[in-house]
């Protein structure tokens, strides 16, 4: 048995955070980008992802 990958995104050296959501259909997954050298802690509430990725449930 062979295990096969697939990089859909490439690494990024910045801090930063993930937020999963996980429903019967499908699991989506948000990351947010945050540095807490230049941003304040009170800009986590404003944050959008810079990417969204969802696994849907197979049929």
């Amino acid at each position: 048995m062979h295990l096969q990958m697939e990089e859909n995104l490439k690494p990024i050296e910045e801090n930063g955070f993930i937020l999963v959501d996980f429903t019967i259909d499908a699991i989506t997954i948000r990351f947010f980008k945050f540095n807490y050298h230049q941003q304040n802690a009170s800009a986590i509430d404003t944050l959008e992802p810079f990417r969204i990725t969802e696994l849907k449930r197979p049929a």
